[in-house]
């Protein structure tokens, strides 16, 4: 089963070509990997996100990849020219903010 399009001409195209991880698992487990992902896709959607065919493609190629979350939304704000998120930065305010340091 196909899981994802690799667009060459998609801005994600370039974070999209180590497929390694994704080379080294069953079936079942891309499988599962897929429609874990393609759910959380549908879901947002039904929340009133919106999504372009080469970012989805993106976030289940992620997925498949075992791509860091917090990587892949940062590819997702910096192809579309928003800042990109100092997750680092916003764990250390959290723990600021609850006092856990």
């Amino acid at each position: 089963m196909k899981h994802y399009d690799l667009n060459p001409n998609s801005p994600f195209y370039p974070y999209m070509q180590d497929t390694s991880f994704e080379q080294s698992l069953s079936d079942d487990e891309k499988d599962s990997r897929y429609r874990t992902q393609l759910a959380g896709i549908l879901f947002s959607m039904y929340e009133g996100f919106e999504y372009t065919e080469d970012e989805k493609n993106f976030m289940i190629y992620s997925t498949l990849n075992d791509i860091e979350p917090r990587i892949s939304f940062n590819i997702l704000l910096k192809i579309n020219d928003l800042p990109e998120i100092d997750f680092n930065e916003v764990d250390r305010k959290k723990r600021e903010v609850l006092h856990i340091i």
